[in-house]
């Protein structure tokens, strides 16, 4: 997600993309729901963990709702404003700012130094430079030492700069086949593909032991943990439904129950697991925000958090963001294709992924693409 790349506003996140390249899909997000999880929180345990990205210049009202409503907030460096306040209101609630970890821009700040350094960047079999076609980004080499050194201090002296500020937020954490279907000005030569995920591992534990006590979040599409063991969490950009489909788009239900799986996966670490839900269209957010927060509920018990947002972050706000599910008493349990649920000890929560309704007893129906909370 790159913030000087669109209209600014809020927006709710919790994210990876699917099979896809992450943050090179349209970032024009109308609508999103957010998950986002805390797995070893023991004061908040009894509700639902809520993050939010605020990319944009904050008021002091917006500020003020989100230290009351959010545990986390993804800031950025150069266009968010007057995030510092947050903590004023609420000193628990984590800042995490905000710097891709493979993109350089002609536009950035720092621009001048890594356009010096040539083995910083990605170059194709004839030695250009490589670049994003979407976003118009350069692709740099996170097996550059130079790289990994100035991508560091660049994060170390932000943090210097705004002490306030709990952490890192690393975008584009990229796995090696999005080198290969992402749309580059040319082809990725294949020893740097075959080496990428163990040059990102490399960066990432290098960019993690230079931030001391400092969090390291990611943005990747990595699904197996490799990135996230050297990280201190991970964001999932389009769990179930995402901000680039239709209110109306929806999944094979297979594929969501893998979806449902590799959250149990990342959720087993212990780690920070921040998943993002949308939608492109204003219609329904409520029922397709449930939808998306109860999945994660099923899958990831009470390690989850969920947040709505558009424009003002209090704008789309619902209730049950609020609801005390308490702590679960079972596991996933599947009842039938796409169709699952999992007791907690306030609620029952029942979601179906499947195109078709599912008839819990004579009086209750899951309809398809919907969940239940009982």
């Amino acid at each position: 997600m790159h913030p000087h790349q669109k209209a600014l506003s809020f927006t709710c996140l919790i994210v990876l993309l699917s099979q896809i390249c992450l943050s090179f899909s349209s970032y024009s997000l109308t609508k999103t729901f957010v998950v986002s999880g805390i797995i070893t929180d023991t004061h908040h345990s009894a509700r639902i963990l809520k993050h939010i990205v605020a990319y944009a210049p904050l008021t002091d009202a917006a500020a003020n709702f989100i230290a009351n409503h959010f545990d986390m907030a993804i800031v950025d460096f150069v266009y968010t404003t007057n995030f510092a306040k947050i903590k004023t209101y609420n000193p628990s609630t984590l800042l995490i700012g905000y710097r891709d970890i493979i993109a350089m821009h002609t536009t950035y700040e720092d621009w001048g130094e890594a356009n010096a350094h040539e083995d910083w960047f990605i170059h194709d079999a004839y030695g250009n430079r490589i670049r994003e076609t979407g976003y118009g980004f350069y692709l740099m080499d996170v097996g550059s030492q130079g790289w990994r050194q100035h991508y560091a201090q660049y994060c170390l002296q932000k943090l210097a700069q705004h002490p306030t500020v709990d952490g890192i937020f690393a975008d584009d954490c990229i796995e090696a086949g999005v080198l290969s279907r992402g749309s580059w000005s040319s082809s990725v030569p294949s020893s740097v593909r075959n080496t990428w995920n163990d040059r990102m591992n490399g960066m990432l534990s290098y960019v993690k032991g230079s931030l001391g006590g400092k969090l390291l979040i990611i943005n990747s599409n990595e699904y197996n943990g490799q990135f996230l063991q050297n990280s201190d969490g991970q964001m999932w950009e389009g769990f179930i439904h995402a901000a680039w489909e239709g209110s109306g788009q929806f999944r094979d239900y297979a594929y969501s129950e893998w979806e449902l799986s590799v959250i149990q996966t990342l959720s087993a670490t212990g780690k920070y697991v921040l998943v993002q839900s949308g939608s492109a269209s204003s219609s329904d957010f409520q029922r397709l925000g449930t939808y998306c927060l109860a999945a994660a509920l099923i899958a990831g018990g009470t390690s989850f958090n969920y947040a709505y947002s558009y424009s003002d972050p209090a704008s789309q706000y619902f209730s049950t963001l609020d609801y005390n599910f308490g702590s679960p008493t079972g596991n996933m349990v599947k009842l039938a294709p796409g169709v699952y649920s999992r007791e907690f000890s306030q609620a029952k929560v029942y979601v179906n992924l499947s195109p078709n309704p599912y008839n819990l007893s004579p009086t209750q129906t899951v309809n398809a693409h919907d969940s239940l909370i009982d």
